[in-house]
């Protein structure tokens, strides 16, 4: 592998020198496209690199979402691949692709992301425990998002479930802070849509990263999702 600067720290020195904590997403949905980018021969890299090119002074990373590629099979994966690369070493890539899986596969998944793709951080779900995880966290240069409290409507029948005394993202949130985060490469996903949610993971998760997607076309709040996400040292 190349080496290159820990995420965490690149991500780091791009908030600061952007003035920004704002990550981009990237989820093309051709349907939705405008007819001129409809009619380019490669439309999602088309549609992708217009928002790059009006945002690349604005944002600490970018996002793209893998079912929207892999949805439109090689060709889209092919885009994938473009957009990756148009971004450039300069900013941070989340490949927000969910995984989660036992380990030799998690391993495989962990290659994809980080080897083939290029990306510095992906998504992670960690039903199966630590072995869902740590094979992403043992590329101790890249990082790992995991899915504590998501943003989605139906979040709360899985992960607001009590177990031993406590919510299950609460044990979650624990698990990160104090098990898996062993090379520092760990951060946590919680929906921008529960501010309390987020209130709470960030008193049991003091000092890892949050990437918070809800804000937006799902309604999260920007200023409550800051008050209650931010770390004491501002990030």
């Amino acid at each position: 592998m190349v080496d290159r600067l820990p995420f965490f720290e690149h991500l780091e020195q791009t908030a600061r020198r952007q003035s920004s904590l704002l990550c981009v997403g990237l989820d093309p949905r051709p349907e939705r496209f405008a007819p001129e980018i409809q009619a380019d021969p490669d439309p999602i890299f088309a549609f992708n690199r217009r928002i790059v090119d009006a945002t690349r002074d604005l944002v600490c990373a970018y996002k793209p979402n893998y079912a929207f590629y892999e949805a439109h099979g090689l060709p889209g994966l092919q885009a994938l691949r473009k957009t990756v690369e148009y971004i450039g070493p300069e900013l941070p890539v989340i490949l927000d692709a969910k995984r989660g899986d036992i380990g030799s596969t998690a391993s495989a998944y962990a290659r994809a992301a980080y080897e083939i793709w290029g990306a510095g951080a992906v998504t992670v779900a960690p039903y199966l425990g630590a072995d869902s995880v740590t094979p992403f966290t043992s590329y101790a240069d890249r990082a790992v998002f995991v899915l504590c409290h998501t943003s989605n409507p139906s979040a709360h029948e899985l992960q607001e479930v009590w177990a031993d005394g406590r919510p299950l993202y609460h044990r979650v949130a624990h698990l990160a802070q104090d098990k898996w985060n062993v090379y520092g490469n760990v951060g946590l996903v919680v929906g921008a849509t529960y501010p309390e949610a987020v209130s709470e993971t960030r008193a049991l998760a003091p000092d890892l990263w949050f990437l918070m997607p809800g804000v937006g076309a799902q309604g999260g709040d920007l200023e409550a999702a800051l008050q209650a996400g931010l770390r004491a040292d501002g990030q």
